[in-house]
């Protein structure tokens, strides 16, 4: 019993180490998950952003600007926090600062990780975007 628990285990790290990289996490979701990501334009903008595909989502902006789903004034708490993100990409995206696009990922990040118990041991890494520049 325990070395099946520990070959097991030893499984799941291995697999876990493997995501070293934003690609290699999306592939593993996709993988274990199956949940398939780029399946909207906002999923898309907000990826080929961290990936420094900066070109990219210019073109997935123009999709976002134009959706129902941006311009329709949702109150629930959670669409309009959700609007209010995805606008901020607006500026720094077609002013091409890379920077400022980063600083909102990252925010985004600490938003999405506070009050869970991950908090306490997650750490940033930089986005390809950052890495690009």
């Amino acid at each position: 019993m325990p070395k099946d628990f520990l070959e097991q285990l030893n499984k799941i790290i291995k697999l876990l180490r493997s995501a070293d990289t934003l690609l290699a996490c999306r592939s593993l979701t996709e993988a274990t998950m199956g949940y398939t990501w780029g399946k909207d334009f906002f999923e898309n903008l907000v990826y080929d952003i961290a990936l420094g595909n900066l070109n990219l989502a210019r073109c997935w902006w123009q999709k976002v600007q134009a959706s129902p789903a941006l311009q329709h004034p949702h109150q629930d708490e959670p669409w309009r926090t959700w609007r209010l993100r995805i606008r901020s990409l607006h500026e720094p995206l077609m002013e091409d600062d890379r920077a400022a696009l980063a600083s909102i990922l990252h925010r985004w990040e600490r938003e999405n990780i506070a009050g869970t118990k991950a908090e306490a041991i997650w750490q940033p890494s930089p986005f390809p975007l950052e890495e690009m520049a």
